[in-house]
């Protein structure tokens, strides 16, 4: 005997049938009684309406700290949070994720100039079940710096005529984000 309380028209509630048993003869007559109850919803954990904010960090420059919004779950599920590279790889070592306390946190610090990049960081809560679960996104830029001299460049006379190498002076230059740097003279009239 099977029983849908899935089917039109059955809701939550008590429902009570007759079971009937005979031989041909004779019958007995048993009272079965279901209970149809709603099955529990589990929504998501989420960090509600909020969106993640781009981070932009300098190599060299002191620690950045990120801490996302706090993640909540409506049945008030426990809340795994967990952060990877979009696709699933680990965060690069610069990128250091603390999800030992809701909100969690990240600290930021590029140290090289192999870290300069962009990341997708991909955030995801999941519920005690581990059945629903919530993926949010932002990126951590670390933009290239162009090298640059320490003061301006002056202005030089040149005698015409002169025999000699007319010789000069840069001031000292340097990689914001380490570097190496390539000086080239270029006249400007020739493009070479």
């Amino acid at each position: 005997m099977t029983i849908l309380p899935t089917s039109a028209g059955t809701t939550v509630g008590t429902y009570q049938y007759f079971v009937n048993l005979t031989d041909g003869r004779d019958w007995s007559n048993y009272t079965l009684t279901f209970n149809v109850v709603a099955a529990p919803i589990n929504n998501p954990p989420t960090f509600g309406t909020v969106t993640l904010v781009n981070q932009t960090v300098y190599v060299g420059s002191s620690s950045l700290s990120y801490t996302l919004p706090s993640a909540s779950d409506l049945e008030n599920d426990a809340i795994s949070i967990t952060a990877t590279l979009q696709g699933g790889a680990n965060l690069p070592s610069f990128i250091v994720f603390s999800n030992s306390t809701n909100p969690p946190t990240f600290t930021i610090t590029p140290t090289a100039a192999l870290d300069i990049g962009e990341y997708n960081v991909t955030v995801s809560l999941s519920d005690a079940s581990n059945f629903m679960k919530s993926n949010y996104s932002f990126f951590v830029i670390v933009p290239n710096r162009p090298p640059a001299f320490s003061s301006s460049l002056q202005t030089s006379a040149i005698n015409v005529g002169k025999i000699n190498p007319y010789s000069f002076n840069l001031p000292a230059y340097a990689d914001p984000d380490g570097q190496s740097v390539t000086v080239t003279l270029i006249d400007q009239a020739t493009g070479s």
